[in-house]
């Protein structure tokens, strides 16, 4: 479930395939030249900056268990929930499925976020490396499998007089719409 080949500087060749990574962090391994890494539960992996890597098999990735959040009539995978921002924007191709039918998918690489109008059961997009093969980028398929949904609340702040109303530990004043998402506490003073 975890490989840390951070310190293996001359490393040459992994296969570390047909396992259950979820993250696995090659930035070091500067003279790696093969990578086997497919049939694992990564959602990116970085391979930038690694210029003898000729031999390299992603594969697909899967990755069970992933919770949606309900807001606003929407369906929404917050993708920085295992994929750090620089990478939003090397996701394509993101949609859904949901009994055999594809649903697209608003994905907005700045948030990372993508919106359905219906519940998926699997969630599907390429991640690219930043490595090409023969000109072309080399991509990983990924596919994330629904296994529940929170749901975000919403409560509306009105302040009369001269009061304010902000969040406890903060002096930003509240108005309007705040969310709360289910199963999270906030205090209001």
């Amino acid at each position: 479930t975890s490989l840390d080949v951070r310190e293996n500087t001359a490393l040459t060749e992994l296969h570390c395939d047909n396992n259950k990574l979820t993250v696995l962090d090659v930035s070091k391994n500067t003279d790696l030249k093969t990578l086997y890494c497919n049939s694992n539960h990564l959602t990116f992996l970085d391979l930038q900056g690694l210029n003898d890597l000729s031999d390299v098999y992603v594969g697909g990735q899967t990755r069970d268990g992933i919770v949606l959040l309900q807001s606003g009539g929407a369906y929404v995978l917050d993708l920085g929930a295992f994929i750090p921002e620089e990478g939003f924007d090397k996701v394509s191709g993101l949609a859904g499925q949901a009994g055999g039918t594809t649903l697209p998918a608003a994905y907005t690489p700045t948030s990372g976020k993508a919106r359905f109008t219906t519940k998926p059961d699997k969630v599907t997009y390429e991640y690219n490396t930043g490595k090409t093969d023969g000109g072309n980028p080399v991509k990983m398929d990924v596919a994330l499998t629904v296994t529940g949904v929170t749901v975000d609340y919403t409560i509306q702040v009105t302040v009369s007089g001269h009061g304010r109303v902000t969040r406890q530990g903060s002096t930003d004043p509240l108005s309007g719409d705040v969310t709360v998402s289910a199963g999270s506490n906030v205090t209001f003073v």
